[in-house]
């Protein structure tokens, strides 16, 4: 009776004076395993394969024969020496391994999870520690990105000057101007506006009342890149 099961899994509810309540438990308890976080080894196989292992997940193919015969787009999922055979719900979502695809059960069937919009831009975040006791690395803006700006922190106090520059070799005040040397000094540098750079740029640290001789600061860069088209 559907009053003694959940209405989403159709789990078994654990009743009053039931006998071996751990037998209703333990297969809730496979099902949640085999559907949680759902992933299915193929999504075209029609007949079951001759030794699957414990805890093998399948998505059954159009036209399925033998055992899985009538149970198009269901879920098998093998236990032991037996395959469960499981019903999708509107909203289910499975990622198919040999396809490499998220799949979504909508209007009676499964479809590839179609990529939003936004699909493929990539955020960045690129950061590098100046040691000035060290050579110094470079710290690129990406090319061809919309660059939003530089972060960063003082790690270790900065010795040799009394404050300094951030920026780039055309606008070295450009993220920050009169800086202080302190330890634990937040650099925060936002592009005003955001800004495309065409080629890879360096920052560009630029100490004010002497040359820096010793100390630590990290920077980060933030930028998005856009998607090229697959050939």
């Amino acid at each position: 009776m559907t009053q003694y099961t959940t209405p989403h899994l159709s789990m078994d509810y654990l009743v009053p004076e039931q006998a071996q309540k751990h037998v209703t438990l333990n297969e809730a308890l496979r099902r949640l395993d085999g559907l949680v976080h759902l992933s299915v080894l193929s999504a075209s196989r029609t007949t079951p394969p001759p030794n699957p292992s414990n805890g093998d997940r399948y998505l059954i193919a159009a036209n399925a024969l033998g055992d899985w015969q009538n149970k198009d787009g269901q879920i098998a999922l093998y236990e032991d020496t037996a395959w469960r055979l499981l019903a999708p719900q509107t909203g289910w979502r499975c990622w198919n391994e040999a396809a490499g695809q998220l799949l979504v059960y909508n209007r009676d069937k499964w479809q590839t999870l179609e990529p939003s919009a936004l699909a493929g831009l990539r955020f960045t975040k690129t950061d590098a520690l100046f040691d000035f006791s060290k050579t110094l690395p470079v710290l690129n803006i990406p090319a061809h990105s919309l660059f939003f700006g530089v972060t960063g922190r003082i790690v270790q106090s900065l010795t040799g000057a009394t404050n300094w520059h951030l920026g780039v070799a055309d606008g070295a005040t450009r993220f920050g101007t009169n800086l202080t040397v302190a330890a634990d000094t937040l650099i925060n540098g936002p592009a005003n506006p955001p800004a495309v750079y065409w080629q890879a740029t360096p920052l560009l640290v630029t100490p004010v009342g002497g040359a820096f001789t010793g100390g630590q600061v990290r920077l980060c860069v933030f930028s998005l890149s856009l998607p090229v088209p697959a050939a």
